[in-house]
């Protein structure tokens, strides 16, 4: 190609200065030689994301944006450089397993929080392992940060067409992934299996008997739908009893306690069953349900490759489930604060007057105690005997304190929902009474 010769490049690709960095560095990139596609790969991607003003950058377009488009035009007006780009990513499909990318991104690999917390400090401390053929390990390089998961997820659909063709996506990619789709459907349901029997969770759930188990069934299943013996729908089916004993085993916990470890996997074989969902909706699903699924899974992965690397990702999504369990518990546990009927309301208004005074009588004698100027262990003692005689005396007289209420009625509402995640046809009519 003409265009390869550096001082044409330059000058074709938007400057006259053929020491412009960003042009020189990219064109560099376009005429290397070298037989690691997997290092070429990456400082492609590297290029994109390096500081430095791009020669013809348009009015209001971000430097990603002029990367994106002048990379685009390169594959365009360049045939050499395409054929590379569509051969190695080729190369790159067939030659790597993609089992893992399908049942481990996204996901903690660790059943217990403590685990998963030591595992991913030793990896942001450690030097990361060669990618070998594991297609994971080089997706995880390539999308190592969260501005570039947003470059590819958010780009325009035009762009996206011009790169799925460039890089011979469109032909190759369903092929080549194929088989590695399948294993993870395998290996999901099996784990999932493993996890339903542990010894915690059946414990959780007396009157589901182990021939009755969907967790145990759910392998035999899959691969009986894999061999055409079964429908999707008798597996999706058996995907939605396990959810529901998930959540029969989350409400158990309001009287076994809330363990943040049995929270942590049990959101985890949430997401097991869910992606098993995914997977078999795009090997054996409508057209449509393929296609939902195919964007479903890029996001998920995508997202999920910077997550698992992430210590403040892990620490987050732990504490949120423990939160959510602890709100959950106060929902149930507050239920008399919930009011549905007009005579309830009355009576919870009669409560709160009478909670309401004596809060108030609480608060005089606060500040009564205050000028008195007690020694500070005296003053501190005071004070809360104040309060407690009035709790107690609500509590004698049937009365409450109107500030919950809203709490509450927040707190049993948001649970009601949360039972019926995974229900077909939810039904809420109890709870728009509220």
């Amino acid at each position: 190609d003409l265009l390869l010769n550096k001082h044409t490049f330059v000058t074709r690709f938007g400057s006259s200065d053929p020491r412009n960095a960003v042009l020189t560095r990219l064109h560099a990139l376009v005429t290397a030689e070298t037989e690691d596609g997997l290092e070429w790969l990456q400082d492609l991607m590297d290029w994109l994301f390096e500081s430095g003003t791009v020669p013809g950058a348009l009015e209001h377009e971000s430097s990603l944006e002029a990367r994106t488009r002048l990379l685009m035009t390169c594959i365009e007006e360049l045939p050499s450089f395409a054929k590379r780009l569509r051969d190695t990513g080729s190369r790159v499909l067939f030659n790597h397993s993609a089992t893992h990318l399908f049942t481990d991104t996204g996901m903690p690999t660790h059943t217990a929080f403590w685990r998963e917390l030591i595992d991913r400090s030793s990896r942001w401390l450690l030097p990361p392992p060669p990618v070998g053929r594991e297609l994971s390990r080089l997706v995880s390089r390539l999308f190592s940060s969260d501005e570039r998961a947003e470059w590819l997820l958010h780009m325009p659909q035009a762009t996206r067409r011009k790169l799925t063709a460039a890089l011979g996506l469109d032909e190759t990619a369903q092929r080549a992934l194929e088989p590695g789709v399948r294993d993870a459907q395998t290996l999901l349901a099996t784990r999932i299996a493993t996890h339903g029997v542990s010894d915690d969770l059946r414990r959780r759930l007396p009157s589901l008997t182990l021939a009755a188990s969907p967790f145990l069934a759910l392998p035999d299943q899959v691969a009986q739908l894999q061999r055409g013996q079964l429908q999707l729908a008798r597996v999706e089916k058996t995907i939605a009893a396990a959810h529901a004993a998930l959540t029969e085993v989350t409400r158990s916990l309001d009287d076994t306690g809330i363990s943040i470890d049995l929270v942590f996997r049990l959101e985890l074989m949430r997401l097991l069953l869910t992606r098993l969902s995914r997977l078999l909706a795009l090997s054996f699903g409508l057209e449509e349900a393929k296609e939902l699924a195919g964007v479903q899974l890029e996001r998920e992965i995508i997202k999920g490759t910077v997550a698992d690397n992430s210590l403040s990702a892990l620490v987050s999504s732990s504490t949120r489930l423990w939160s959510r369990r602890m709100v959950e518990r106060a929902g149930s546990s507050g239920e008399h604060y919930v009011t549905r009927t007009r005579s309830e309301q009355r009576a919870m208004l009669h409560a709160a007057v009478g909670g309401g005074i004596i809060t108030a009588f609480n608060v005089v004698t606060k500040f009564s105690i205050g000028s008195a100027h007690l020694a500070p262990f005296f003053d501190a003692l005071t004070v809360s005997l104040n309060y407690a005689w009035g709790f107690v005396a609500m509590q004698l007289l049937h009365f409450s304190l109107a500030t919950k209420q809203p709490a509450m009625t927040a707190a049993t509402i948001a649970g009601a929902i949360e039972a019926q995640r995974d229900a077909t046809s939810p039904d809420l009519r109890h709870e728009s009474d509220i």
